[in-house]
């Protein structure tokens, strides 16, 4: 079962978690080189194989497929073949780069798997403060536990503190300088700090998708300015209505059909997403260039 058969399965299913597709494996590749062993030692150096056989030699059998990611990183493939006479140029070509595509699962799976894992929370976060603050802020905790279980003050008491020097409370000893320093502190408005969210990996995708638009479609925004007649949203409608990657064109899809690209259901709700996102983003010129020109 190849890749693509594999993933017609897991459309039929429902599977619709996050997971990588042959699609974004295919998206991710910037460029792919091929040549055999042979090619390799006629540019090197290096090596004591005589450069008269090395076509018929061991060397001209084995392929090696190098594919360059986008972020730069390249993945190796070879295909070595043991008896000569089976020898076909083509068919190295295409092992060598589906052992090559093999890697890249790996690497892409990883790093999904390590984008869920540190996926926080999308609301905010409330970081601890730290330092010289963090103590002031645990001492006016420890205070408040005595503003409520200090016992009341014994007869003749006016300052609402035990007769002793020093206030017990649960076993623990303050200094009467203390606990006035921490009324005091308990009176402040406390210093809390709110840290933006990460992105969880939907909203990730999403930009990650509007941004592949821009840079490897070559669309960028002052382009999507032209579409004035919603076209960016009917193109987002149609991928919300694509259940999987055998859709049709729908009748509405704004472009040239060759433009239509469904994938399944997940991904065409990031690609629609992401086509939202866009309309949004050329309304908001929109309203800039009328503000700017009133």
């Amino acid at each position: 079962m190849n890749d693509q058969a594999i993933e017609q399965e897991i459309q039929a299913k429902g599977l619709t978690a996050p997971r990588i597709t042959p699609e974004d494996i295919e998206t991710n590749i910037a460029s792919e080189h091929y040549f055999t062993a042979a090619d390799g030692a006629r540019m090197s150096t290096h090596g004591n194989h005589p450069i008269y056989n090395l076509d018929t030699g061991s060397l001209g059998l084995l392929t090696f497929c190098v594919l360059v990611l986008k972020n730069g990183f390249t993945v190796t493939g070879e295909s070595a073949c043991a008896s000569p006479d089976n020898f076909d140029a083509e068919m190295g070509r295409k092992i060598a780069r589906e052992n090559a595509i093999n890697k890249v699962w790996s690497l892409m799976g990883y790093a999904l798997k390590d984008r869920l894992a540190n996926a926080l929370p999308t609301g905010p976060v409330l970081h601890t403060p730290s330092g010289a603050v963090f103590d002031e802020v645990i001492a006016a905790v420890e205070l408040a536990d005595i503003v409520a279980l200090t016992p009341k003050p014994s007869q003749g008491a006016t300052d609402g503190r035990s007769h002793s020097p020093e206030g017990i409370v649960q076993g623990r000893t303050y200094a009467p300088e203390a606990i006035e320093a921490m009324e005091k502190l308990l009176q402040q408005p406390m210093p809390l700090v709110l840290a933006e969210p990460e992105l969880s990996a939907a909203a990730q995708d999403v930009l990650d998708e509007r941004r592949r638009q821009i840079e490897d479609e070559g669309w960028p925004p002052e382009d999507d300015d032209r579409y004035i007649k919603r076209e960016l949203s009917a193109a987002a409608e149609c991928y919300v209505g694509a259940a999987s990657a055998r859709d049709e064109c729908p009748a509405i899809w704004p472009w040239a059909r060759e433009w239509w690209k469904p994938s399944d259901y997940r991904r065409n709700l990031v690609k629609a997403g992401a086509l939202i996102l866009a309309e949004i983003e050329r309304l908001d010129r929109a309203e800039a260039k009328k503000g700017g020109a009133a």
